[in-house]
Formats: structure tokens, sequence, C-alpha cells
């Protein structure tokens, strides 16, 4: 998290599917996300699972190449 002139680390990204370097360029299938205030309903790369340390998990959609 970036704060005020400085990164803040306050967490680990977590990836359960595993390291098989098999799977190195594979296309993988999107994700349907129903939207919500921040972020559009529609098909993404990725939706993780955030927990913002008020113990309530969020998604967190996101699109390869994405920047938002």
């Amino acid at each position: 998290m970036w704060k005020g002139d400085q990164w803040d680390e306050f967490g680990e990204v977590m990836d359960n599917a595993g390291n098989d370097s098999s799977n190195v360029g594979a296309v993988q299938a999107t994700k349907s996300y129903a939207g919500d205030e921040y972020f559009d309903a529609g098909e993404y790369d990725h939706i993780f699972d955030v927990e913002l340390g008020d113990g309530i998990m969020r998604k967190l959609p996101f699109n390869n190449g994405g920047d938002k």
C-alpha cells in the first residue's frame, strides 16, 4: 500500500493454484464478477479474495495487463 511517499507492506499475495511451471503460457479462462461500487460487472482474468484488516473478505477483480 502506498503511504505518503513510500510503500508499506501489509500482507502477501497467496496462490492456491500452486507454482507448476507446466502451465506457463497457457490460456486461462476468465471469471465472472457481479460488480460493485468500485468495479464494473464483467469477465476478469483474476478475482482475488482480499481482507483489509476488518475481518471482512472482499473480491478484487483484475485483468492481466491492467493498471486499476
